[in-house]
């Protein structure tokens, strides 16, 4: 590997906007709540008249009208401390461009490679919870082995032409993180995006579980 790693899409641009949430619908049928994401995405669903479309679709669906308005579609937010890095969240990844940047620049690999299941962004999914497991662990331990050299290349590349100058200025160099620990807290992330599968998979009731995609 050299120190660059594989050969990114995209020039010294971090992708900030995507957020993750692993929701729960315990008395909801997730499938139906599938097809009913996907009716709602439709460009009928933006027309004028498209909320008694909606509530017709929800009720063939056998869902209740009070999805409708509901962010996640009557679905809870499952989100709570890692146990093994306490600092971040089971269940959410928030904007987390920096980690999925170092993912494509070192493995060439992109989030649709792990989750195949979000291609067109879809508003909720159901990943093949064991196999995108299987594919975070993998990148995981690929990226495990950067050195420091390819740790500096790529904070060098991808993060320091994007902080302001005028922060720069008022910061001392020690309060700045460094290029290892910013490493070290995205390989934090993907740890725990791997609990987060873990968690449903462990579950009584995966089944119950979807991911909801706001991208």
């Amino acid at each position: 590997m050299s120190i660059g790693g594989r050969k990114s899409s995209r020039k010294n641009a971090i992708d900030m906007g995507l957020d993750v949430t692993l929701c729960r619908f315990r008395d909801l049928d997730t499938e139906a709540i599938l097809k009913f994401s996907a009716a709602s995405r439709q460009p009928w669903s933006f027309e004028a008249g498209a909320g008694a479309r909606l509530k017709a679709r929800a009720h063939e669906l056998g869902l209740p009208e009070s999805i409708l308005p509901a962010p996640y579609l009557g679905g809870t937010p499952v989100t709570f401390p890692s146990k093994k890095h306490p600092n971040w969240q089971v269940g959410e990844w928030a904007s987390f461009g920096i980690t999925r940047e170092l993912i494509a620049h070192f493995t060439g690999k992109s989030i649709y490679f792990v989750f195949p299941e979000a291609e067109g962004d879809p508003s909720f999914l159901r990943p093949d919870w064991v196999s995108s497991k299987e594919r975070l662990v993998d990148i995981l331990q690929e990226v495990q082995i950067l050195n420091s050299d390819q740790i500096e290349y790529f904070h060098a590349l991808f993060l320091r032409p994007h902080v302001p100058a005028h922060l720069l200025a008022r910061v001392k160099p020690e309060q700045l993180a460094t290029p290892s620990e910013i490493f070290a807290r995205q390989m934090e992330q993907i740890d725990v995006m791997i609990e987060t599968l873990e968690y449903v998979l462990n579950h009584d009731s995966p089944r119950e579980f979807l991911l909801r995609w706001s991208a």
